[in-house]
């Protein structure tokens, strides 16, 4: 829209960003310099416009930058341009006028305007009703809405969106208050009164605007206002540009429901749920209150999934969740907090009336019986229990309390309810921590954890885009069980020993490229993509770590591809950006791994160096089954794409889902279905 609307003026516009930067650089100069839009675009105006030729309009733009409240400028004379390739000669340009006034663009001042008028043109009646009928083509064509006003704010003009959204005929609406035919409410407050008048400033709105039409619909809406400079210090109106925002505003709530949620049982997710602890604890009429937290862990849900299956597994949770659902009350909270775990938030509930609801869902649980393909399973639940009030605890100690109780109530035997108390809180710690840390540690020790791989392919089957390779640690046991990394990693990382198993994965993954590079085996033509915990990019000492590794096994960075987790890399910002600039800067990629599980993905992604976009397996498992998980795929990808980044599926375990998955455009798959991980 104002690309089309600053071409179609009859005058010269050039704007100047902050650094002297040029940002537009309309028709009017092209056709008069000689000088093409993408010649001009990003360059100073000093490099079109050289000294000391051309020292009257630099110095007036100059001080327009540096003084955002200067008042407008006007200088004479001639402008002498560079000569480019098939553009005009430097020998001048006569002109009646510049003008270089301060711009203020979404609130941020330090913008230049500069319009430029050739003295020899000079409009004649018939020249100027073409510009008025070029410009109300161009508004009526646009799908925004516009109305313009004049100094008294009453509407000269309104576009065909207009008429629609605002249920008034233009030749009715010509000549009314603005406010008439503009009726808008705000959902969250009054209205500036203000926002239609001052000082010609670029103003815009995007939250909680709702336009109420003729007929009474009421719509949500996006709306900026721009003033119509007249004489000095003075308005000659405004114009008004909106938009209907209700399909965005519908798929925002989606989006925002499935950030909070877990896609399976539909119930909230860990994060959502912690969020409502947080809540509860800073309310003041919770803190004279007694609360209860419930850490619930399903017993036998392991046998069910390796008997029968993962699609069993899912089953069992959705079941279960409906159980658990019609035992707890309406005040309290029930989320899944991930696996085969769930939490409930029992706010304004004493522990006598906790430890019944606590043991009315052991009982419920344990008296259900799951049937799967004619198997009959019976379950166990244990559950950790800690009572709180909102003056003596914070959320994440209530959690991690609460999962200890859980952990005491399986160790005790399982199927059972444990009340977490202050005086067997050590003892229960030292035990769990000791467990993990002695198992890890030993593991490291004595070189008892190994690497995998698994194949990532490119989904074009055109050009020559190479496969990339993950690699996944695994640890013997003492007696050569082969244990995943789901069993370990989560206490690796609680106990902060994801640094030192991480250094033990980059030094084995390093000597081995560096052996298949020179034997000049396969391998040195894959991408090799590496994991890296949230803790350890944050430890000190461990960028520069990987920088000797890479020059130890004479490894070329741009063959390795660092994976971090959304969630850790939100969590540490200001860090994780530090670290993913210095080795992108030597060669390495960065991949974000399970990509849209985090709370903000979309508003921080912008501020990510990376190079990949791995999208959360949970939302591509069943994307030919769910509507909702498809389009959240689709987002994803397109706005990976607009922001030049590649994208890659995980959890791939068929041919349709990977079918699917080419005709959206994804760049890389991952899966069972590709290759099941093995040894390096």
């Amino acid at each position: 829209m104002s690309t089309n609307i600053v071409n179609a003026v009859d005058s010269g516009i050039i704007v100047i960003d902050p650094s002297g930067g040029i940002l537009v650089w309309n028709d009017w100069m092209q056709q008069n310099y000689g000088i093409a839009s993408e010649t001009a675009l990003g360059k100073n105006l000093n490099e079109l416009f050289p000294a000391p030729r051309n020292a009257i309009l630099l110095e007036a733009v100059g001080h327009c930058l540096s003084t955002p409240t200067a008042a407008p400028s006007i200088i004479s004379g001639e402008l002498f341009p560079v000569t480019v390739a098939g553009g005009k000669t430097s020998s001048g340009h006569p002109m009646q006028n510049a003008t270089i006034k301060p711009l203020t663009v979404n609130g941020s001042s330090g913008t230049c305007l500069v319009q430029v008028h050739d003295k020899h043109i000079e409009l004649c009646a018939p020249d100027i009703l073409r510009e008025k009928e070029r410009l109300e083509v161009t508004l009526a064509s646009i799908s925004d809405a516009v109305i313009i006003t004049n100094d008294e704010k009453q509407i000269e003009f309104l576009n065909a969106a207009a008429e629609q959204l605002c249920g008034w005929k233009s030749e009715n609406a010509v000549g009314l208050c603005l406010d008439t035919v503009l009726n808008m409410t705000s959902e969250a407050s009054n209205l500036d009164p203000d926002l239609f008048h001052g000082d010609n400033e670029f103003k815009y709105l995007d939250a909680g605007l709702i336009l109420i039409s003729a007929s009474g619909t009421h719509f949500p809406i996006e709306l900026s206002v721009a003033g119509i400079p007249g004489e000095p210090g003075t308005d000659a109106g405004s114009v008004v540009v909106f938009r209907d925002i209700s399909h965005s505003q519908r798929m925002e709530e989606r989006l925002f429901w499935q950030i909070n949620h877990d896609s399976l049982t539909g119930l909230e997710n860990r994060s959502q749920f912690e969020h409502r602890l947080h809540s509860l604890l800073i309310t003041q009429e919770a803190k004279h209150q007694e609360h209860a937290l419930l850490y619930l862990d399903l017993d036998q849900f392991k046998i069910v999934n390796d008997t029968c299956g993962h699609a069993a597994g899912d089953e069992l949770l959705r079941e279960i969740t409906s159980v658990l659902k019609y035992k707890i009350r309406q005040s309290d909270s029930l989320a899944r907090l991930g696996g085969d775990e769930f939490g409930v938030l029992l706010p304004n509930c004493p522990l006598d009336a906790a430890l019944r609801i606590a043991n009315g869902l052991r009982k419920v649980v344990k008296n259900f019986r799951f049937a799967w393909e004619g198997k009959i399973f019976a379950l166990g639940i244990s559950i950790g229990l800690v009572p709180f009030n909102g003056s003596t605890e914070d959320a994440s100690n209530i959690m991690i309390s609460a999962d200890t109780a859980c952990i005491t109530a399986k160790d005790e035997g399982r199927n059972r309810v444990h009340v977490f108390k202050h005086g067997d809180s050590a003892a229960s710690r030292r035990h769990s921590e000791m467990q993990w840390v002695s198992h890890i540690q030993s593991a490291l020790d004595n070189n008892r954890l190994t690497l995998h791989r698994q194949t990532i392919v490119p989904l074009s089957k055109q050009g020559t885009t190479p496969s990339h390779q993950e690699v996944l640690v695994r640890l013997f046991d003492e007696d050569g069980t082969l244990i995943p990394p789901g069993a370990f990693i989560p206490a690796a990382e609680r106990y902060n020993l994801m640094p030192e198993v991480d250094r033990w994965v980059i030094t084995a993954t390093f000597k081995h490229l560096s052996k298949s590079l020179s034997n000049g085996t396969a391998t040195d033509l894959l991408i090799t993509n590496i994991n890296l915990s949230g803790t350890s990019f944050m430890e000190e000492g461990f960028l520069e770590f990987i920088i000797n590794q890479l020059e130890k096994f004479a490894i070329p960075p741009e063959i390795i591809c660092l994976e971090v987790t959304e969630t850790s890399t939100i969590a540490n910002l200001d860090e994780a950006l530090s670290f993913i600039n210095a080795l992108r800067e030597i060669g390495c990629k960065f991949a974000l791994d399970d990509f849209g599980s985090g709370l903000s993905s979309f508003g921080y992604l912008k501020h990510l160096p990376v190079d990949y976009l791995k999208i959360d397996g949970s939302f591509i498992k069943d994307i030919l089954q769910d509507p909702i998980h498809s389009a959240m795929v689709e987002a994803i990808n397109q706005i990976g794409h607009v922001m030049g980044i590649q994208t890659v599926a995980e959890f791939v375990e068929d041919e349709a889902t990977m079918t699917r998955l080419r005709e959206m455009g994804i760049d890389f798959a991952q899966g069972y279905h590709i290759d099941k991980p093995s040894p390096l």
